[in-house]
C-alpha cells in the first residue's frame, strides 16, 4: 500500500516492513512491488512524504514512538528496524505505523469497539520512551489506525461478523491526550470484532475483500444506499449481503496516492 499524507517539497518515500524495517528512498511514485524484505517479511505501507516530517509507531500497549522522516536510513539493503531508534517498554511490540503532516486528524479504533480522533501531532514526542497514548481494556488491542479525511462528516465501522454502523462525526470525540475513547459499535457476539473504520467520501464507500477463490474483489456501497446503515453511534449495525471475505473499507474513489481530500 502506497499512502500519500505530505506536500510537495524535499519529498521521499518512507517504507516501512510488517516486522518494522523501515527505510527512505527519494522521490514518490515508486512501485512498491519492486520493493524486496527480508525473508518471512513484506510491506505494510509506503509513505509518500517529506523530510520534515516524523514517523509514528504504535505498540501493543498504545505507547506512541516517534522519529523525524530524516533521521532514517537510505534506501540500500533492508534498512533499519525501528526499535533501534526507541526504549521499548516492557512487552512491547510495534504494531502499526504511519507517517503525516503534524495537523492531520487520525482515526484510532479497537478491536472491542472503542475509538476516538486526535492530531497526528498530539502522537509524536521528544523522549526514545514514547509516550502512552492508546488505553486498552483486557484482551483489547488497536485494530484502525489511519488518517481521516480533512472534510470528514460521517464514519463507517465494519465488524468481523460483517456488520455496518454508519453515524455522524458529530458524534465522535477528539481525545488531544489519548485515552481509551467512546463506543464505535456495539459488537454482536463474543467472537466478533471491528474490522476496519473509515470515512465516506462523497460517493460512499468501497467494501474491499477476497471471493471463494481469492480473487480480490470490492463492492461499492453509495451514500445513498449507506443510509440504511444509519444508526447512533455504539448500535450494531446492520449486517451487509456480503458473499466475500471482508477485509477492509475506504471511501469510494481514495486510489493510492491519495489524501482522502474529497470525503465528506
Amino acid at each position: 500500500m502506497v499512502t500519500s499524507v505530505c506536500g510537495p517539497s524535499g519529498v521521499v518515500t518512507v517504507v516501512v516492513s510488517v516486522n518494522g524495517w523501515v527505510r527512505s528512498r527519494q522521490g514518490h511514485g515508486h512501485d512498491s512491488q519492486s520493493f524486496s524484505f527480508k525473508t518471512g517479511d513484506s510491506l505494510y505501507a509506503a509513505f509518500e512524504c517529506r523530510t520534515t516530517d516524523q514517523l509514528v509507531a504504535l505498540s501493543a500497549t498504545g505507547r506512541a514512538y516517534s522519529v523525524s522522516v530524516a533521521s532514517l536510513p537510505g534506501f540500500r539493503g533492508d534498512g533499519l528496524p525501528l526499535t533501534s531508534f526507541f526504549e521499548l517498554d516492557t512487552g512491547g511490540l510495534l504494531t502499526h505505523f504511519l507517517v503525516a503532516p503534524s495537523q492531520t486528524m487520525i482515526l484510532l479504533a479497537s478491536r472491542l469497539g472503542y475509538g476516538f480522533m486526535a492530531r497526528f501531532d498530539a502522537l509524536v514526542g521528544r523522549n526514545r520512551s514514547g509516550k502512552q497514548f492508546v488505553s486498552f481494556e483486557q484482551g483489547d488491542r488497536l485494530a484502525v489506525f489511519k488518517v481521516m479525511g480533512p472534510h470528514a462528516g460521517a464514519l463507517a465501522v465494519v465488524t468481523a461478523a460483517k456488520r455496518l454502523l454508519v453515524f455522524g462525526l458529530d458524534e465522535f470525540k477528539e481525545l488531544a491526550n489519548g485515552g481509551r475513547g467512546v463506543q464505535l459499535v456495539d459488537l454482536d457476539a463474543k467472537d466478533d470484532y471491528v474490522l476496519d473504520a473509515d470515512v465516506i467520501s462523497e460517493k460512499g464507500i468501497d467494501l474491499i475483500g477476497q471471493g471463494r477463490t481469492g480473487k480480490p474483489q470490492r463492492s461499492t456501497l453509495s451514500r445513498d444506499t449507506l443510509l440504511e446503515y444509519v444508526a447512533h453511534r455504539g448500535r450494531k449495525g446492520k449486517r451487509l449481503d456480503l458473499r466475500m471475505t471482508l477485509e477492509r473499507i475506504e471511501p469510494t474513489g481514495h486510489t493510492a496516492g491519495s489524501n482522502n481530500e474529497d470525503s465528506a
